[in-house]
């Protein structure tokens, strides 16, 4: 399963949040704005003053006239306007009329004339509350202050979200096969995006508002709710569930608000039905074998061949649990092959013997007599039989007798493995599957009647015994998985094809002439050592499975998942490794795409959050190297002062960095991966870092790194780098690189918006130190003939300060300006 991960992400349903769960210290130092207005002078300050007092964070601008409240919403940022209805000039309808041709902003009509007609026209006009002043002031304040904080705790929260829902599809845009959900508290779902959810019959519209109850069906919704609540109380969870057809692995990640508390959950779901069908055949594969070496173990210390003969009947029942199956075995001394054990449901089992009574277990065939039968037992395969039982009984009872014997125990065909003997049959295992019923786990019954029967030829006679070896042979060629023995000294005495192909060495450069640390990775050999001495102490001291890095001739390392067992008597094991490389990968591909995701979001998240442009670079050097695993990181940007191009920061690897510095045209030093990326525009992938001059101090223990570098680009040409150091030992695949590139975009937009912004504040103290420095009165006035702004000398034209004039008009200020001159401003 993937590894448990830090979330920092923050995220915030579209719901309303209740008055108790408000923090309003997250509004900082600022407090909550808030723009009040009514024609009643009176009415406005004792509002404001109630309101103050509810809650000392409220930052409250007031005005009587709903024009010049316009004035000040184009001044001012603010989180919630309050107006009265009935006021001249504009009333409060009109006025959020105007207001909502510019903004969403949160709208309360606070008016103590109550019509129905005016409250519905005020929320068809966008209006976010309507509430009447009442008689009781506290009660109609109180309620007033609580709007106030819900509706704008609301508007900040939705603009959370639409930034959030932006950077959540990014994630579902790079989780192929996969699923993103957002749900709030009460486990509704908020957001859905990614690539499966119309492949299962869904859409982020449908199951927007919809809690998981109303979605999944109700079982799996109980299951499914209880992995949620967990997440809920801040506890990652990881658990797979089936859907639309489909097997899911889900990581469910608590989303926190900043003090701690849950606002709601991540769901990250994969589709892994294709995987988990692979695990679910490896796992019958590794259950057979088990199933297979116990019982070859088990009957290799078993004496009586009627007790293996019971042993390997009651075997194949467990893997055929709705069939009858019957060993037979030639006896050595009649020459003829009889009945050793007989398995079945106990109540079909008695209707058997009833029917043939004692003579059951006398019947015994010549097997120079049995007919067709007799090919059939010598295949080395399951074979259905033609004709049935009586095939089978070889002329012993009359073919009236063997249909009414099917017809009551409920059978319509049979199949049969043989014991062969050369070219005759030596017995074997008949399985007689009920009406409806087929044959499972042919391939284990077929290899594991191989090894039985090696076992009960070796147990009659010395010439059954070199018989059983080139049968043990056969099956050890065709098992499906390498598998060798080994001898007390460690060396290797006997391998398969398998194996030829697993090691890459030949069968004659290994049996009798390589050990098998040869193979084993010096990480692994000292403990593999340990257990090699002490299973041929005592087995059970060790265990029988476990992984280990196996390394083939190429020098390739494959991850091998080995069984081993003790030949009984002997010194002598035999170990059965199965290649589960593939299967870790996919595993590690998993882990690699959520820590994709992780540094995708943390690195959004530090752009968004942190003002201080070089702390930003800092942090998403540290972020790639903590969450990817990079061995170094850097950030270069072109610095307008000189013209040049030169590292801000950088991490592991890269602080080793010698200093340079090169103009976007090539000039000046730099390392050879960096005048090529600049040269090209185009990503640079160096995977030998001991061959670029001024990149072997990344030459690692050993061995080189590599080195990408990732040019950003504006206007058609280079304006900075990413660069990074990766180990040998990681895979680069195509999605890395991409990745890697849209970081590079994403830190390249954070610096374009970084410089605007400083240009903007450097343009604007300029404007101030040229009006400040004039000798002139200077005023900039808008459309209306308003004062935007001033300097010093136009105000004291004024008798008044700079402040108490922006917003008005000259001609109210000083009433002797002519009509003429009016005009003119106009």
């Amino acid at each position: 399963m993937p590894k448990t991960w830090e979330y920092w992400w923050l995220f915030l349903s579209s719901a309303a949040i209740p008055f108790k769960h408000v923090q309003l210290a997250k509004w900082g130092n600022q407090g909550m704005k808030i723009l009040l207005v009514d024609d009643e002078a009176n009415l406005l300050d004792m509002t404001k003053i109630f309101l103050e007092k509810e809650n000392e964070r409220f930052n409250i601008d007031s005005t009587t006239s709903a024009k010049k409240a316009l004035d000040f919403l184009s001044e001012n940022d603010y989180d919630v306007v309050v107006s009265d209805y009935a006021m001249p000039e504009m009333d409060g309808l009109e006025l959020l009329e105007e207001l909502r041709k510019e903004t969403d902003i949160p709208f309360i009509l606070f008016t103590g004339r109550g019509r129905e007609e005016v409250a519905m026209q005020a929320l068809n006009l966008g209006a976010d509350r309507y509430l009447q002043k009442g008689h009781d002031v506290r009660v109609a304040y109180g309620m007033l202050a609580d709007a106030i904080i819900q509706e704008a705790e609301h508007y900040k929260s939705e603009n959370k979200r639409r930034r959030a829902e932006q950077r959540y599809k990014l994630i579902a845009k790079h989780m192929p096969n996969g699923i993103v959900h957002i749900l709030d508290q009460n486990l509704r779902f908020v957001f859905s995006a990614g690539e499966m959810l119309d492949k299962i019959g869904l859409s982020n519209e449908e199951l927007i508002g919809k809690t998981v109850s109303e979605v999944l069906p109700e079982d799996t919704a109980k299951m499914v709710e209880s992995y949620y609540q967990r997440a809920l109380k801040g506890e990652p969870v990881t658990f797979e569930g089936d859907y639309a057809g489909k097997h899911f692995l889900l990581n469910v990640i608590p989303l926190e608000e900043n003090a701690g508390e849950m606002e709601g959950i991540l769901v990250l779901a994969v589709d892994i039905t294709e995987r988990r069908s692979m695990e679910e055949e490896r796992e019958r594969l590794i259950g057979e074998l088990r199933t297979i070496n116990k019982t070859i173990v088990a009957a290799s210390r078993t004496k009586g061949v009627n007790k293996i003969c019971q042993m390997i009947a009651e075997t194949v029942h467990q893997l055929n649990k709705d069939s009858i199956v019957a060993t037979t075995l030639y006896n050595r001394e009649t020459e003829r092959v009889t009945l050793r054990a007989l398995v079945g449901p106990g109540e079909i089992r008695n209707r058997i013997l009833k029917l043939f009574g004692d003579r059951i277990t006398q019947i015994s065939l010549d097997p120079n007599e049995m007919g067709e039968a007799s090919h059939l037992y010598t295949t080395g395969k399951l074979e259905r039989i033609p004709g049935g039982i009586y095939t089978l009984m070889a002329g012993k009872a009359s073919q009236t007798l063997c249909n009414t014997a099917e017809r009551i125990m409920g059978i319509d065909s049979a199949y049969a493995i043989g014991f062969a003997l050369g070219d005759k049959p030596y017995g074997g295992i008949t399985i007689l599957p009920l009406k409806g019923q087929e044959v499972r786990h042919k391939s284990a019954i077929e290899t594991l009647t191989s090894h039985i029967s090696e076992i009960l030829q070796r147990r009659q006679t010395e010439k059954e015994l070199r018989q059983s070896e080139a049968i043990h042979r056969a099956i050890f060629e065709n098992t499906g998985t390498a598998t060798a023995f080994l001898e007390e000294d460690m060396t290797i005495s006997l391998v398969n094809s398998k194996c030829e192909e697993l090691s890459g060495y030949s069968k004659e450069e290994i049996e009798g002439k390589m050990k098998w640390t040869k193979f084993t990775r010096e990480e692994d050999l000292e403990r593999m050592k340990r257990y090699h001495k002490l299973r041929r102490k005592n087995p059970e001291l060790v265990p029988n499975r476990y992984e280990f890095q196996f390394v083939t001739k190429s020098g390739e390392i494959r991850l091998i998942d080995l069984f081993i067992s003790m030949i009984p008597g002997t010194k002598k094991s035999i170990v059965s490794l199965v290649d589960i490389t593939e299967y870790k990968d996919a595993q590690k591909e998993i882990e690699n795409l959520n820590s994709l995701l992780m540094a995708i979001r943390n690195i959004n998240q530090v752009i968004v959050q942190e003002p201080d442009f070089k702390i930003m670079l800092q942090k998403i050097c540290e972020f790639l190297v903590e969450t990817r695993g990079y061995l170094g990181c850097s950030i270069a940007f072109f610095e307008e002062d000189d013209n040049h191009i030169r590292p801000l920061v950088s991490t592991g690897k890269l602080r080793k960095s010698k200093e340079w510095a090169i103009t976007p045209e090539g000039e000046g030093t730099a390392p050879d991966c960096v005048m090529r990326t600049l040269s090209t525009s185009e990503m640079q992938v160096i995977e030998n870092t001991m061959a670029c001059t001024d990149c072997s101090y990344i030459f690692g223990e050993g061995q080189w790194h590599r080195n990408i570098v990732i040019p950003m680009i504006s206007n058609e040409k280079p304006v900075g780098l990413l660069r990074v150091v990766v180990s040998r030992q990681v895979r680069l695949k195509e999605q890395e690189k991409n990745i890697l590139q849209e970081v590079a975009g994403d830190i390249l937009f954070a610096r374009e918006k970084h410089e605007a912004e400083l240009r903007l504040r450097q343009s604007e103290r300029r404007a101030r130190s040229i009006m400040e420095a004039s000798l002139d009165g200077i005023a900039l006035l808008d459309r209306e003939g308003r004062v935007l702004d001033c300097n010093t000398r136009y105000a004291a034209r004024f008798d008044k300060k700079s402040d108490e004039i922006i917003g008005k008009t000259p001609w109210k200020l000083h009433p002797d300006v002519s009509a003429k001159r009016k005009e003119a401003l106009e």
